[in-house]
């Protein structure tokens, strides 16, 4: 594995998440040069197992799981857990998705490990938080698409819901998870001590749909289904073309208006 230089050199971390959210935050700390230790049961996370498949490893797994070395422990047993401690206590950083108590009851959790190593980061994506009646739920890409309301946005007035079918809220997911431990680091550099970084997959959901929500809430909007189009400007969608290919015109202001008038000699237009 080439290693890359960056702010994060010399730092170590390790991830003992699953799915995407957890391990791509992991890559992103590995691709601004920290070195990141993966460790998985020793049959291999679920991930490894999606197809399509390149030389009997899921597309998914490799694409989510770059900048890593990777080992499978058996935490069950003794020697496996001395291990994967030993791992922790030369960690800079500790990356985990479980649901809120998960980390605890396998051995992991924030308190114990801060006993041995007081200046780890250790920092948590859970799916819906650590309080509420939801917490102890998994929360996939699909449920937060429906929990969030993109799902209801998505598709045409009429249709049933729809869903994004490509990773969309995992992989900001990871990018909002990455910032928190970055602040995190930033902490431990200005007061001398570690600390425990928390977010929920959830709260991501919510910020990707921070502006759809300011509708409903600030402007009484009714939020539904606009296929490719906006509810904030025109031209701004997909078109189907002469060829059957579609292509995508965006205009946000009169400005942007003006020059695809222009672009297009429909100038007659032109504001």
């Amino acid at each position: 594995m080439k290693e890359l230089k960056g702010p994060l050199n010399g730092l170590k971390v390790l991830s003992i998440g699953t799915s995407i959210v957890g391990p791509w935050a992991a890559t992103l700390l590995g691709y601004l040069g920290a070195e990141v230790f993966k460790v998985e049961p020793p049959k291999g996370e679920f991930l490894r197992v999606l197809y399509p498949h390149q030389n009997k490893l899921s597309t998914a797994y490799s694409s989510t799981n770059l900048n890593q070395k990777s080992a499978g422990l058996n935490t069950k047993e003794e020697e496996g857990m001395n291990a994967m401690l030993n791992l922790a206590n030369q960690a800079d950083i500790l990356i985990e998705n479980f649901r809120p108590g998960v980390a605890d009851r396998i051995g992991l959790g924030y308190d114990l490990l801060h006993k041995s190593n007081p200046n780890l980061v250790f920092a948590s994506s859970s799916g819906y938080g650590d309080d509420g009646p939801m917490k102890n739920l998994a929360a996939l890409e699909p449920h937060l698409q429906a929990f969030s309301g993109m799902s209801g946005l998505t598709g045409y007035v009429g249709d049933d819901g729809q869903l994004i079918r490509f990773t969309h809220l995992d992989p900001t997911g990871a990018i909002f998870f990455c910032g928190l431990i970055m602040l995190g680091l930033i902490e431990r550099e200005r007061f001398g001590h570690a600390c425990w970084v928390k977010t929920s997959h959830l709260a991501n959901a919510l910020a990707n749909m921070n502006n759809k929500v300011s509708e409903v809430l600030l402007a009484n909007a009714q939020g539904e289904p606009l296929g490719s189009g906006s509810s904030t400007s025109a031209p701004n969608r997909c078109y189907l073309c002469e060829d059957k290919k579609y292509i995508a015109v965006s205009c946000e202001n009169e400005d942007q208006w003006s020059g695809f008038c222009e672009a297009t000699g429909l100038n007659k237009f032109k504001p």
